[in-house]
């Protein structure tokens, strides 16, 4: 025991807490594409599809549905922590 507070919760809301963190800084760095205008500049478009900028948004689609797992993940086991 740690304070009065069982170790088993302490390293439940500890592990919670870091999933949290990192599910958020992926959320912050792939939720919206590096390259959106933000003057609102619009461009030209022919109908081509650049296969690279389709990966690159599948990657950024893949790794925001991941951050966003790992917060809703480090919340159930912080509030697991709080229930042992």
């Amino acid at each position: 025991m740690i304070s009065g507070v069982p170790y088993t919760a302490t390293v439940l809301s500890t592990v919670g807490l870091t999933l949290d963190i990192i599910g958020v800084v992926m959320l912050f760095r792939c939720g919206l594409p590096a390259n959106v205008s933000r003057k609102g500049d619009s461009h030209v478009l022919l109908e081509a599809t650049d296969q690279r900028e389709v990966g690159k948004a599948r990657k950024h689609d893949r790794l925001a549905r991941v951050g966003l797992a790992l917060i809703v993940i480090g919340f159930t086991i912080r509030i697991l922590g709080n229930w042992i």
